[in-house]
């Protein structure tokens, strides 16, 4: 998901709407998409997902590269996640929206 003007501005109206005061971005272990660009990668076709499937296969290298996790997958979820949260606050800023208190949380399904 890309965060363009629209959607934060939609994500602003549900803030003041239902006066949220957190913002969690959840995804689990066992996430198709993450874990077919690990893998088969038989969704890269679609458009959408190359930028997140190259994302994901660059992640790989360097951690197969620098470190011998167990679980490959957690990392590369998490780097994902905080990057997704650091991009909406980004916009959220750009579009002078108050922050939110966001955190992500990664189920080990």
């Amino acid at each position: 998901m890309t965060f363009n003007e629209e959607i934060v501005n939609e994500i602003d109206m549900l803030i003041k709407r239902f006066k949220i005061t957190e913002i969690i971005f959840v995804l689990g272990s066992n996430n198709k998409i993450i874990n077919d660009a690990l893998a088969d990668q038989e969704f890269s076709n679609i458009k959408v997902l190359r930028p997140l499937y190259k994302e994901i296969t660059l992640q790989n290298k360097l951690l197969k590269a620098l470190w011998k996790p167990s679980n490959i997958i957690l990392p590369i979820i998490s780097s994902h996640l905080n990057k997704k949260i650091k991009e909406l606050s980004l916009k959220m800023r750009t579009l002078s929206i108050a922050q939110q208190n966001m955190h992500a949380h990664v189920f080990d399904i």
